[in-house]
């Protein structure tokens, strides 16, 4: 049995790239049968074994019309490159697309296996935004999806919050289905040591978005004088960036090299996570920044639930209390790193999670 695995992102983030990568480098250590290919414009990202080029251009900031001309013509494109290799595979596990009519038209023509890999929870992501076309957007998803995920061959989410909504909105009660977290390809011996006395926590996003909760995080430093550093890195908003530029424990660097955070995050007792998912009308999620922690040794504070067992002790779930977060980085900051890393590994290394997802997709 030959697998492909495929996405389609006209404009798609290095996290997701990444995932793409260390998927197909773990189906090649573990000998399966299994393409993961990532089907993009030119120049997106770059060459490598699993990209496929688009002939249209990337149109971020083209005139509305144009773009939705262009974005049409993708999806037409990505479905025809599907059917034109589609004797060379036997089952088909694609990126779920939101309010995507030829996703429809594919699945219910190919007569051959699709799972759909969802990634949110569709309908209430797009409801979130504001605007008309945001409204046409979730309404579309609404009618669509209910449509799609029956002809699929199963259910499969990067959280069970996700699998549960897919299967509800459905009416798939039952249906095969698996949660497939996110994972991250192990590095050995990066976890180093410079911790402090005075705890350092650092928070990681390439764009601190609303649903980050970043805000959230400032306005509760704003009522309490604890004695830490909080390390941002990545772009943050202007109106958060005033709020952060006030608190002299609050340390801006913006964009890092990768070397770079990896070096700030060896005097970190730990690591901080989304805080206001609920800003997408969800409570969990399976996101990379986590697994770039743990693998370096760092416990995690996060807002949302993750896939971590209760009894796991260094992912926990709380309230954006500061009390509670220093209390929580005091317990880890003299916590051997290496130990940290080793009983996280088999609930974020990409080569066990593939290994369980391929024995379901092809049991």
């Amino acid at each position: 049995m030959k697998v492909l695995h495929s996405a389609a992102l006209p404009n798609p983030g290095l996290g997701i790239v990444n995932q793409m990568k260390w998927e197909q480098a773990a189906a090649k250590k573990l000998g399966l049968n299994w393409d993961v290919r990532f089907y993009c414009p030119i120049g997106t990202i770059e060459k490598s074994e699993i990209s496929i080029f688009s002939k249209r251009k990337n149109l971020m900031g083209s005139f509305l019309l144009r773009k939705a001309f262009v974005w049409i013509q993708f999806r037409i494109d990505y479905y025809r490159w599907l059917f034109e290799i589609s004797t060379e595979y036997d089952i088909f596990i694609l990126r779920y697309l939101g309010y995507d009519p030829f996703q429809y038209f594919f699945v219910k023509h190919i007569k051959k296996p699709v799972y759909f890999v969802h990634h949110t929870l569709e309908v209430p992501e797009f409801a979130s935004d504001s605007g008309f076309p945001a409204y046409v957007k979730a309404k579309a998803e609404e009618f669509i999806g209910k449509r799609i995920l029956p002809l699929s061959a199963g259910i499969v989410g990067v959280t069970q919050e996700i699998v549960d909504y897919e299967m509800q909105r459905s009416g798939l009660v039952g249906f095969k289905n698996f949660v497939y977290p996110n994972g991250i390809c192990y590095v050995d011996n990066i976890n180093l040591d410079q911790r402090l006395d005075i705890p350092e926590l650092i928070f990681v996003a390439s764009f601190f978005d609303e649903w980050h909760g970043l805000d959230l995080i400032i306005s509760a430093m704003k009522k309490n004088n604890a004695k830490f550093i909080l390390h941002l890195v990545g772009c943050v908003g202007q109106r958060d960036l005033i709020m952060a530029k006030e608190d002299i424990r609050i340390h801006i660097h913006g964009r890092l090299p990768h070397t770079e955070i990896l070096q700030l995050m060896q005097r970190c007792a730990i690591g901080l996570s989304s805080f206001a998912l609920f800003r997408k009308g969800m409570s969990e999620a399976s996101t990379l920044k986590v697994r770039e922690y743990l693998m370096m040794g760092l416990p995690v504070y996060s807002g949302h639930k993750d896939i971590f067992p209760d009894l796991f002790l260094y992912y926990k779930n709380g309230p954006v209390d500061i009390d509670m977060i220093i209390a929580f980085a005091m317990q880890c900051i003299s916590l051997n790193r290496a130990i940290v890393a080793a009983s996280a590994r088999e609930y974020i290394e990409k080569d066990i999670l593939l290994s369980k997802f391929s024995s379901f997709v092809l049991g």
